[in-house]
């Protein structure tokens, strides 16, 4: 937006060479005012410049334009004011009302001056609209779930966007509409939405991902409404800043499992959102060695305990120091960061008790493969051990008959999941008959001693609950695909990279872990079959083969 005097300028659309170190052709929208200060033969104008290449108002020294009697130059002021974009509607409205030009000039300057400012201004519209947003996650750059409600009775809305900057992208063509009673019951007694609102019916909430809004992070984030009769209103918006699997747990949490339009939520908008989201690898924060750990000898055992094992771990610690064999081995014990702050003081004197040569670990999440992800990264060894915190080894020696096994076979090797009642819990993943990307398992609920005396055996993958294995193979993967948002599609998932890359997996069935069914949180129970679906539908995703054209290769899972 330019606002100046100048000889002989003519209201309309005219071409304009935009002057300054790179010259550019632009057209100039111009409307025209009188003013008492310019010269004799001048006048007032504004302009809207729209130019095909990037322009920023400090690079602008001047205009060529085609005025009466041939080319004129206006060149910048030395003492130009240069606005932000939030401040320029105000500066247009100020001077637009005395202006003169062409209808569609003047539709472009009205237009502008209705831009974003930095403030809500939906609540005013003297019409039956309002919007407004429960939840807006952003994953990454250009990934948001958004998650509001609409009301709308009188249908005067033409059209939702969310922007920032120069970016944009069109929401309500996209949207799921979603059943918000509450959203009636709270205009119902409004003046302006008395009896126009429906008792039977609230289809005025929506969810929603956004991807590919561009990378520009210092422009303000909004939404934009459009009335069909060009009115337009806005609602400034602050994303919460979550990592995907975090963002799309809070939101599922708010879905009513029974939603009839729960299939179209997971596969429209859940889904892409995970899917279009990047996953930094999980890293450790604090690091205090509670023994020796750098002395002694053997893999480490990588133990990930999460909030709900916090109460556990004293306990557990005293089972390790029991046993011959894990008592010297080098222990290091990744906690979320809270857990950390809680449990650093008392863990440390425990381990000083026990003799124990345990090394502790803080990270930033509660989830338990990233927390063993976080403890392989920041280790050097080149074989190591990863137990999740909510299992106990059944019987002493378990240590060594791993790392015999490993040493004898390689690759990566299990052991035996049971529940408490000793039935197996997980005994082998195996290759499905029916499609080569799926597993499944074998003796589920049997009795321990069915399987307690069979030999290693070889396995289309390993559970990561608990394992032996080498370290460099994990980081050459990629570690754990982060969208995924419970835990058994995960470990598929990395257990399927692994044997694409040759690496072999092995379940030694003398050695069992005891452990309840559900050793990571994913939230409620009433989320659970939710989440299962929609970790299917990315594993499926991930792992369906190519067309024939391709050679059927798989489609790898980018971590």
């Amino acid at each position: 937006f330019l606002r100046g005097w100048a000889r002989a300028a003519d209201p309309g659309n005219a071409r304009v060479i935009v002057c300054g170190e790179n010259p550019v052709v632009a057209d100039c929208g111009i409307a025209t005012f009188s003013r008492q200060d310019t010269p004799q033969g001048g006048a007032g104008f504004i302009g809207l410049l729209a130019a095909s290449e990037p322009l920023r108002a400090r690079d602008v020294e001047g205009l060529v334009y085609r005025g009466r009697g041939g080319w004129r130059y206006a060149s910048v002021h030395e003492h130009r004011l240069i606005a932000g974009p939030t401040d320029t509607p105000g500066h247009i409205r100020s001077v637009l009302l005395q202006t003169h030009s062409t209808p569609a000039v003047l539709l472009r300057l009205r237009s502008a001056a209705n831009s974003f400012e930095g403030r809500e201004t939906i609540s005013t519209l003297p019409v039956p609209v309002r919007l407004g947003v429960d939840n807006i996650f952003q994953a990454n750059s250009s990934a948001f779930l958004i998650s509001g409600w609409l009301l709308d009775p009188d249908e005067h809305v033409q059209s939702v966007r969310l922007r920032r900057g120069q970016s944009e992208m069109r929401l309500d063509d996209r949207w799921t509409r979603l059943e918000r009673s509450d959203v009636t019951d709270a205009f119902n007694d409004e003046p302006l939405f008395k009896s126009m609102l429906d008792r039977e019916t609230h289809p005025h909430g929506f969810i929603v991902f956004a991807g590919g809004l561009g990378a520009d992070g210092a422009a303000p984030l909004h939404l934009e409404l459009t009335l069909k009769d060009s009115r337009r209103a806005f609602l400034p918006l602050t994303p919460a800043r979550l990592p995907p699997r975090q963002a799309a747990l809070r939101q599922i949490k708010s879905i009513d499992p029974e939603n009839w339009g729960l299939t179209e939520i997971v596969d429209r908008q859940i889904v892409p959102f995970l899917c279009a989201s990047e996953s930094p690898s999980p890293g450790v924060g604090a690091i205090l060695d509670a023994g020796a750990f750098d002395e002694a000898s053997g893999p480490p055992i990588i133990v990930a305990a999460g909030q709900a094992e916090e109460k556990e771990l004293a306990p557990f610690l005293g089972l390790l120091a029991l046993d011959p064999e894990t008592r010297h081995a080098p222990i290091a014990l990744v906690l979320h960061s809270e857990c950390f702050r809680r449990q650093a003081g008392r863990i440390r004197q425990l381990a000083q008790f026990y003799r124990l040569p345990l090394r502790l670990m803080s990270a930033e999440t509660d989830d338990v493969y990233d927390l063993l992800e976080a403890g392989i990264r920041a280790l050097s060894s080149e074989t190591v051990v990863l137990l999740a915190g909510s299992l106990l080894p059944r019987r002493s020696g378990w240590y060594g008959r791993l790392v015999s096994a490993y040493d004898e076979s390689g690759g990566i090797i299990s052991p035996t999941l049971a529940y408490e009642d000793h039935s197996v819990r997980w005994a082998g993943s195996w290759a499905d008959a029916q499609s080569e990307n799926s597993l499944s398992g074998r003796y589920a609920g049997y009795p321990l001693s069915a399987v307690t005396g069979l030999k290693l055996t070889r396995i289309a993958a390993a559970s990561f609950e608990c394992c032996i294995m080498p370290r460099e193979a994990f980081l050459v993967a990629g570690g754990f695909a982060g969208s995924y948002l419970g835990y058994r599609q995960r470990g598929q998932d990395l257990g399927l990279r692994l044997s694409r890359s040759g690496i072999n997996s092995w379940w030694l069935p003398s050695v069992q872990m005891l452990g309840s069914d559900e050793p990571f949180s994913t939230g409620s129970a009433s989320a659970a079959p939710l989440v299962e679906r929609i970790d299917e539908r990315l594993f499926s995703g991930r792992w369906a083969p190519q067309p024939q054209g391709e050679g059927n290769r798989i489609k790898e899972a980018s971590a």
